[in-house]
């Protein structure tokens, strides 16, 4: 095999653009991005290894300065620091988001419950301070009879 220095990869792709998303930018800031060694990111860079299509997509929309039609849904949005960001909504959507969306689903009928159940310890409280105060009229008044 040939020493080889440049990426390469096997699925269709223009190497021209191979080479910028892969090759520019420095190697610990990419293999901290994409929480691979330093080692792998040369690797990469030299053509040791094949560039594989879920790296070279992210890396092709993380230098893009706005998500392309590909990403419908977030049309418009940017990526920044890791994050996605709309200027349109004024909102940003980080992994640690789309980590808690189940929570986040979940939390209208935790909201519930927990409505329900104030209520009833409420209702619950009242009707107990009410007999406590029954109970301690009626106290006084046997109190009062046998002295």
């Amino acid at each position: 095999m040939r020493n080889r220095k440049f990426p390469v990869a096997y699925f269709q792709h223009s190497p021209d653009e191979l080479i910028r998303v892969v090759c520019f930018g420095d190697a610990e800031t990419l293999a901290a991005d994409l929480f691979v060694s330093v080692e792998q990111v040369t690797r990469w860079r030299e053509g040791a290894e094949a560039v594989p299509f879920a790296v070279f997509a992210w890396l092709r929309e993380r230098g893009a300065k706005a998500l392309t039609e590909a990403w419908a849904p977030f049309d418009g949005f940017t990526l920044d620091r890791g994050r996605l960001v709309s200027r349109q909504y004024r909102a940003a959507i980080s992994i640690e988001d789309v980590m808690m969306l189940r929570e986040y689903r979940l939390m209208p009928d935790l909201l519930a419950k927990q409505a329900d159940t104030i209520e009833r310890l409420m209702k619950e409280r009242d009707f107990y301070k009410a007999q406590c105060h029954r109970e301690a009229k009626f106290g006084m008044m046997v109190n009062r009879l046998f002295k």
